[in-house]
Formats: structure tokens, sequence, C-alpha cells
């Protein structure tokens, strides 16, 4: 949000003007936009709720992919570059855009994407089914994360081979199951033979149905359809269709749901024409 619109039209010209943007969020887009503006000669806070910055790249992104030292360097280039960093910050959505802003000139918002979709996997116990990003952010931050030793992830992109790959680091026996084939999977290809390397099994044209409990013993089953591909869908991919009578269990300690993530919403109203708000 600005406090009018010729502060918009100069930043988007890239005009330089003695004035300071409070951006909210330190993820990939945050400190993106963190360091055009600074290098623009604008004055720069970029608020962050989490303990430290970075937001996925932190907090989602394992450290084997992503060295801690090497996000820590590129935050202190910001730093010596003017920007000022504020973390463990929970916004109020409740003041609104102008609320936020404060006496600075604009808000950028980069709330990030750690929303998730669900797979529709149904379990009496919340700690059975949890996300990858929850479960990736539990990791990072040294918490107790309650990953089991028969581990099976949900999904075929980069989330669920990270989520993977990490319950192998923590002693897990891990199997991702995924709804179409090899083909279709959204993963690098390097992070698909990297996880198979380190023990990764992967289960193709297969969907997740519900998870029971083991009626021989201890312990859950997860109960799977497995798949043949059909027409394409909105995506342009072949359709995953149930093959009748093809239910198979898998025993389970825990399943970790990586179907897809989308932006957080900072729920917040302004009063200024929409075209005020700077967005990445």
């Amino acid at each position: 949000a600005a406090r009018d619109d010729s502060f918009i039209k100069d930043l988007l010209t890239g005009e330089k003007q003695d004035a300071r943007v409070r951006i909210v969020g330190s993820g990939p887009s945050g400190l993106a936009a963190a360091w055009l503006l600074a290098r623009m000669g604008y004055g720069v806070e970029v608020v962050e709720r989490a303990p430290e910055p970075g937001g996925l790249l932190r907090y989602g992104i394992p450290a084997y992919r992503l060295p801690r030292d090497i996000l820590k360097k590129e935050t202190n280039r910001l730093e010596r570059m003017g920007v000022v960093f504020k973390c463990g910050v929970n916004l109020d959505p409740s003041v609104g855009i102008e609320g936020i802003k404060g006496d600075f000139d604009a808000v950028f918002l980069a709330p990030g994407a750690a929303g998730h979709r669900k797979s529709g996997v149904f379990s009496d116990n919340k700690w059975v089914v949890q996300d990858a990003i929850s479960f990736l952010t539990r990791v990072a931050s040294d918490e107790p994360h309650r990953i089991g030793k028969k581990v099976v992830v949900v999904g075929g992109g980069n989330s669920a081979l990270d989520a993977a790959r990490t319950a192998v680091r923590c002693g897990s026996d891990v199997t991702i199951i995924y709804r179409r084939t090899r083909q279709e999977m959204p993963a690098y290809y390097e992070e698909i033979e990297a996880a198979i390397e380190e023990g990764v099994k992967i289960s193709y044209l297969v969907s997740p149905d519900l998870i029971r409990r083991n009626p021989n013993g201890s312990g859950r089953l997860l109960r799977c359809v497995r798949n043949v591909l059909g027409m394409p869908d909105d995506s342009g991919r072949r359709r995953p269709e149930p093959v009748p009578g093809s239910d198979f269990d898998i025993p389970i300690d825990n399943v970790i749901e990586a179907v897809g993530e989308f932006a957080d919403s900072l729920q917040l109203t302004s009063n200024e024409d929409e075209t005020s708000l700077l967005k990445p």
C-alpha cells in the first residue's frame, strides 16, 4: 500500500527517492524485493514471524540442499546494504494495510506459500498424518517432529522428495506413493535419483484411500488403490483412474502429505485503491 500513486509509478520506473518500504515476509520474493529496493536507494524493513529470516529457504528447503551458511551470507549482505530485519513479529491482520504500513511509504506483501493441500486421507490421530511443510519446518527448527519408523509420503513434487529424504535422515523407512507415473512427476530428475540412491522407495500409479488400525497387531495400515491413466485433465496430464478391486495395505507409522502448496493469505483490508498494493 502506498501513500499516493506517484510513488508506485516512480518505484516501477526505477526512480530513486527518499522513501521507506516495509516488506512482510522474508522468503524468496521478500528477499528479492529487499535487494532490489535497497539497490534503488529505498529504506527497507523486513518483518518476519519466524525466529530467523529466509521463509521457506530457511524452514522448507532442507539444509543438505541449501546450506544455512549460504543463506546467512545472503541476509548479511542485505543488512550491509541497509536492510533491517525484524524477526519473531506476528502481524495482526485486523489492523489492515494502513495499520501495518504505519509511517512507511509502502508495503510489499510476501507472506509465502506455506499453505498445504490435503490428500483426503483420514486418520483418528492428528500426528499420524502431517503436511510436508510443517514436518520440514519442525526438523529445521530442531523441534520434536514425531516421525515413526515406517513413513509414506504422498505426492510427486519437490516438497515430497524433500520430506522423503529428510525422513530418511531421521532414520525412517520411506515410501513415496504417486498417483501417476514417473514421467508425470513434477520433481526434479536429480532429486528423484538422489532419493532412490538414499533408499527411498517409490510406488507409481498408487493413490491413498484411508488409514485403519492393523487388525493383526499394533500400528496402522494405509489402504491404497492402484490407478491407470485415462484422458488428460486440465493440467494436460493424463488423469489417474482407480482400478476396481485393486486395494492393498501398506504398514505405516506416519503419512506425510505433499500434494501441493498455496500462498498464505494475510486477509488484509485497505481503504486505498487496489493498484496501490505492492505484491510479488
